[in-house]
């Protein structure tokens, strides 16, 4: 028997509607992922649950499902009536960290594609075996990069061609997605 859980916490405890992550698994377990939206960018929330539900849809997220997350995303706002502060902060985008696993049981097989400081941790018991993207625990103190709503930003177009990604064989340990 498998058993699943997800914790996430908002950064502020006060506010728990303000929580960024999204975390999604598939109905036949085979697809799960980990976005974690950047507490500096506007509603970074939204785009992680958005690359979220792309990713757990139709894996692996490539360019084509990017750019159908970022037209989710400007279609669910209405930006008529906004004031010119909350437009900046919209136009400036949206970022969010991405991890996502995809597993196939029968071929004990398993790949991993992440952008960011979201990681995926091939545990054996409670020994660590590796972690993907980030391995090194000092790489949590940079500033990663992210997955952005707008096109133009620097990275974005680039790591559409260029996720990270993993492929491992014939693994018997657990599996642990976390951030």
């Amino acid at each position: 028997m498998c058993r699943l859980r997800a914790w996430s916490v908002p950064k502020r405890f006060d506010a728990p509607g303000e929580n960024e992550d999204a975390f999604v698994v598939s109905p036949d377990a085979k697809r799960f992922v980990v976005c974690d939206g950047a507490t500096a960018s506007f509603a970074s929330g939204r785009w992680a649950r958005l690359l979220a539900a792309a990713f757990v849809g139709h894996p692996p997220l490539d360019g084509e499902r990017l750019a159908g997350a970022r037209h989710d995303y400007e279609r669910s706002f209405d930006q008529r009536a906004w004031p010119p502060y909350r437009r900046n902060a919209y136009r400036r985008g949206s970022y969010a960290a991405f991890t996502g696993l995809l597993i196939w049981p029968r071929e004990r097989l398993y790949a991993v594609q992440a952008v960011g400081d979201s990681i995926c941790v091939l545990a054996d018991g409670a020994e660590l075996v590796s972690a993907f993207p980030l391995a090194d625990p000092a790489a949590f103190g940079q500033h990663p990069v992210l997955l952005s709503t707008n096109e133009h930003a620097g990275c974005a177009n680039a790591l559409c061609r260029r996720l990270e990604s993993a492929l491992c064989r014939n693994s018997a340990p657990s599996d642990v997605l976390s951030h």
